[in-house]
């Protein structure tokens, strides 16, 4: 309370935050490392809230281990591949969250209707039709990649233009 009083709040980075922003603005590839509990997380999280705010598109799974293990395997007979539903339904779940807005108001480049569609539908077959929730997480990855390159080439546009956007 008395801090409310005395000062508007502020938000507190650190060097490897900016660094990491940075890195990104700039169109480089980053990899962190670093012990458990060093503050990896951290910054992922102060990225993908960063990146949001930018209006990027953004994918982000706060547990990397419920996306590689804890999941039953069908094998899909066309591909003989082995599909993870239980993986699958979860990266549409994240996909939703932060992106709601702009899925319904993309198209899926594969028609069928907006990326947003796709993404319930799939979550509504998860426990009948499990292979149309792998199915539905399948397109969505294909739908943030082609996003994501749309979004690269703009970024590379306005640079070249010697014009980028303060956030």
């Amino acid at each position: 309370k008395d801090f409310a009083m005395r000062k508007p709040r502020r938000i507190l980075y650190r060097h490897i935050d900016l660094k990491a922003r940075m890195a990104l603005e700039e169109g480089k590839s980053l990899v962190l490392t670093g012990q458990r509990g060093s503050g990896k997380s951290i910054v992922l999280a102060n990225l993908a809230a960063w990146a949001r705010a930018a209006g990027w598109v953004v994918l982000y799974v706060p547990s990397g281990r419920k996306m590689t293990v804890e999941s039953s395997y069908q094998k899909h007979e066309a591909s003989g591949m082995w599909d993870t539903p239980e993986h699958a339904h979860l990266l549409l779940e994240h996909a939703m969250a932060g992106n709601e807005k702009l899925f319904a108001d993309t198209q899926c480049s594969t028609g069928g209707g907006s990326v947003r569609d796709v993404i319930v539908a799939g979550q509504e077959a998860f426990e009948l039709e499990p292979e149309k929730t792998v199915e539905a997480a399948l397109t969505v990855i294909a739908e943030f990649r082609r996003l994501a390159g749309e979004m690269q080439t703009q970024w590379r546009e306005e640079t070249q233009r010697g014009w980028i956007g303060e956030g």
